[in-house]
C-alpha cells in the first residue's frame, strides 16, 4: 500500500544516502546538514502522523530540500480534513484531474527504511511482514525513497498545513503473494526526474516523472515476517521489526 513504514536512519547518513549533500564535511557542509530537520528513529509510522518529505531545490544547481508534512493528504480545495484519512495512498495510473495540478507542480519523495504489510492468515488474525529494498548493485536493504504528492490546505481559523499522500503501483512478484499494490520506489539516481524544480513542469517532464511510476524489481526486494506488535500504533519501538524466526524467512 502501504498503511505503515518504519525510519530509523539518522540525518546524516539519511543525506549521504539520498545525495542531498556532497563534498568534505565542511564549514558549509555543516550549515546545509544543520538545516535539515533532526530525524528521531521511528519503527510504526503511521497516516495522520509527520512524517518528513524530501522537495526540489530551493535554486538550481542545489540539493533536494527537507521538510515534515502530515501523512494524508487534504486538497486544497477541501472543505473539512476528512478527506486526508482516506487519502494515505494515491493509485499512480488513476490520478485524475483534481490531482493533475499536484503532479505537475507539487512531487515530492517520502524516505524510508522500510515498509509493513499484512496478509490476512484467517477470519481475524493478519500476519504483518517488513518490505526493504535493495539499491541496484547492491546484496543490503537501504535507505529508499518513494514519490509522493504534497498539498498545502489552510483551515478555516489556522495556519496552512502541508499533507502528503505515498503513490503506489502493481506489486512486484516478490510481494504480489501479500498485497496486490506497493509503493513506487524512485531509484537514488532518478530522484532528480521526479522532484523536477520548483514551480510547473513541462508536459514532457510530467511524463518523464510518471514513467517512473512502475514496481520496485522483484530481485532487489526482501520480504521478511515480523513481530505483531506492529499491529498497534501504540507500539513504535525495535520490537516492530523483529523477525518471526519460527515463521518465516526473507523471500
Amino acid at each position: 500500500m502501504p498503511g505503515r513504514f518504519f525510519l530509523t536512519t539518522p540525518t546524516d547518513a539519511l543525506a549521504a544516502a539520498l545525495d542531498l549533500l556532497d563534498g568534505p564535511l565542511d564549514a558549509a557542509r555543516r550549515a546545509s546538514l544543520a538545516a535539515l530537520p533532526r530525524l528521531v528513529p521511528r519503527f510504526n509510522i503511521a497516516p495522520g502522523q509527520d512524517i518528513p518529505i524530501i522537495l526540489p531545490p530551493n535554486e538550481p544547481a542545489q540539493h533536494p530540500t527537507m521538510k515534515f508534512a502530515r501523512w494524508g493528504l487534504i486538497p486544497h480545495w477541501s472543505a473539512t480534513p476528512d478527506v486526508g484519512v482516506r487519502t494515505i495512498n494515491i493509485a499512480a495510473e488513476t490520478i485524475d484531474d483534481k490531482l493533475a495540478p499536484a503532479l505537475r507542480s507539487r512531487r515530492c519523495l517520502v524516505p524510508a527504511d522500510g515498509f509493513y504489510e499484512w496478509r490476512t492468515l484467517g477470519s481475524s488474525q493478519k500476519q504483518p511482514f517488513l518490505i526493504r529494498f535493495c539499491p541496484p548493485g547492491e546484496r543490503a536493504p537501504a535507505p529508499f525513497v518513494m514519490a509522493a504528492l504534497w498539498e498545502e490546505w489552510t483551515p478555516r481559523d489556522g495556519s496552512p498545513i502541508t499533507t502528503v499522500a505515498i503513490l503506489t503501483t502493481n506489486a512486484s512478484s516478490a510481494i504480489a503473494p501479500i498485497h496486490e499494490r506497493m509503493p513506487v520506489v524512485i531509484p537514488v539516481s532518478s530522484m532528480s526526474k521526479w522532484l523536477g524544480e520548483r514551480g510547473e513542469s513541462s508536459d514532457a517532464e510530467v511524463r518523464a516523472a510518471h514513467e517512473l511510476c512502475r514496481p520496485y524489481p522483484a530481485e532487489l526486494t526482501s520480504v521478511q515476517e515480523v513481530s505483531r506488535l506492529v499491529n498497534s500504533t501504540r507500539f513504535d519501538n525495535p520490537g516492530c521489526i523483529r523477525p518471526v524466526e519460527s515463521r518465516g524467512a526473507v523471500y
